[in-house]
């Protein structure tokens, strides 16, 4: 998918209280963040195996806390009333990695995530699997 926040659509099936939705959402987008880190589209560590764990794993764990650390409330409160008011009781939610079952749940999600993405690719960018090997 050429559009990196179009990636979540995919797993948002899978939300459920065996997967960490948050996990789920960065790990679908966690391939694309080497893009936003390099201001450039030049390297695709974020793709391959080794960058799942090196690169996207990490990133998902810095974005998760500064998300419910200092993103969170500041964007729910800061839409229009309607939908604010609509969404307040969200901003009650904390990240919920207190312990190491959640982490596992998150690491999990985020894999799955990124499985997601990569499989997702495979199919809609020019050098996607599926693209090359599948005659249409």
């Amino acid at each position: 998918m050429p559009f990196t926040f179009s990636h979540p659509a995919i797993v948002i099936p899978f939300k459920n209280k065996y997967f960490n939705f948050s996990g789920l959402i960065l790990g679908s987008m966690a391939p694309d963040f080497i893009y936003f880190v390099l201001f450039s589209p030049s390297s695709n560590i974020g793709h391959e195996f080794l960058g799942f764990f090196f690169f996207n794993l990490p990133m998902c764990f810095l974005i998760n806390y500064v998300f419910y650390k200092y993103v969170q409330k500041a964007l729910i409160l800061s839409m229009p009333n309607f939908i604010s008011n609509k969404y307040v009781y969200l901003t009650k939610l904390k990240n919920t990695l207190y312990n190491k079952k959640e982490i596992l749940k998150f690491v999990i999600s985020c894999l799955i995530g990124m499985i997601t993405h990569v499989l997702w690719d495979s199919f809609t960018h020019i050098s996607g699997f599926f693209v090359n090997n599948i005659a249409f």
